[in-house]
């Protein structure tokens, strides 16, 4: 009986020493205060794109734009969808 509880000691102390080891080199990765990379700011480019694009009425963009849109609405059919079959 007393040869089992040893090895079972055996095997506890060098599970415990494992994880210690382990503890002791993944805890001190966690709480280090260098970032590894510097922290970019946010860039939202559609919200930066917004404000280029409506900044000011004269802007070139925001005349092609609507342009564009004009060209569109008119190419969209008004009546009803001549693919659908009723």
């Amino acid at each position: 009986m007393a040869k089992h509880f040893e090895e079972y000691l055996k095997s506890q102390t060098c599970f415990f020493l494992f994880l210690l080891v382990l503890l002791l080199l993944v805890v001190p990765h966690c709480f280090s205060t260098e970032p590894n990379t510097p922290p970019s700011p946010p860039s939202n480019s559609m919200a930066m794109a917004k404000e280029d694009l409506f900044s000011s009425p004269s802007s070139s963009k925001r005349t092609l734009l609507l342009q564009q849109f004009e060209a569109a609405m008119h190419e969209v059919p008004s009546g009803p969808n001549p693919t659908s079959n009723k």
